[in-house]
């Protein structure tokens, strides 16, 4: 029994029952059960329309609404993105900083929960300097032009990302043309595939943190890692250690 289903709200009834009616009464209980039964309706209502006045708590078509009411078309749900992805996408946004490197970091941290990284040719502190302790080929600095003004190589990191499972490969016993096993896969779609953040969510937030006129070349990298399938020769064998255990991709 948990506060506000129909035994609780059916057992608060009975404690305002008269002190005649029995504790056992059969008839007062079942009575009681139609409008304990309505009651834990609206009560369970209630709870959901109380968190989708939170954003961290809102799902559904009312997250749809809560970025349609701040964001109007600028920001809409992806086809298939989850209430998880779409919300990060909302809370990068959402009280951000305009204009400034430190709002674009914090951004695209909240975005794909991994900093990202700026480099500037026209900062000093990007680049470094000639007998300054920040400069070293291979190790620190970069070349710097004044030429290079208002523009900046962002590095985006997706993280680690799942690619579809159940689907085997190359030089596998159930993998063929035109057979159910057999799928192509495409590193760019991984994302998009699982629901989470695409590539092209990062480019749409760059685009409404980045100051007007400023060129801002992306790259963004992804970390996937394919699901563990095992590894088997042309003939459908499975290949295993000297110990007998399968070998995974």
């Amino acid at each position: 029994m948990a506060i506000g289903d129909a035994a609780n709200i059916q057992a608060r009834l009975l404690r305002q029952m008269p002190p005649w009616f029995s504790s056992g009464n059969s008839i007062a209980a079942a009575v009681m059960s139609g409008g304990a039964s309505v009651l834990a309706l609206i009560y369970g209502m209630w709870v959901y329309v109380v968190a989708q006045t939170r954003l961290a708590t809102c799902s559904g078509g009312f997250l749809d609404l809560f970025a349609q009411d701040y964001f109007g078309t600028t920001l809409v749900r992806r086809d298939g993105q989850t209430d998880a992805a779409f919300k990060l996408r909302i809370q990068a946004l959402l009280l951000s900083e305009k204009g400034t490197r430190r709002g674009m970091v914090k951004a695209l941290t909240i975005l794909t929960g991994n900093p990202p990284k700026i480099w500037e040719p026209t900062t000093p502190s990007d680049n470094g300097g000639y007998r300054t302790p920040c400069m070293g080929y291979g190790v620190a600095g970069a070349y710097a032009s004044i030429a290079l003004g208002a523009q900046c190589l962002i590095t985006a990191n997706l993280g680690t990302t799942q690619a579809p499972s159940n689907l085997s490969g190359y030089r596998t016993a159930p993998a063929g043309y035109s057979s159910a096993g057999t799928a192509y896969a495409a590193a760019s779609s991984i994302g998009q595939i699982a629901g989470g953040i695409t590539a092209q969510d990062v480019i749409d937030t760059i685009n409404l943190i980045r100051p007007a006129g400023v060129a801002c070349w992306v790259n963004i990298t992804n970390g996937i890692v394919y699901l563990a399938s095992s590894l088997g020769t042309e003939d459908g064998l499975s290949l295993l250690t000297e110990n007998g255990s399968l070998i995974y991709l």
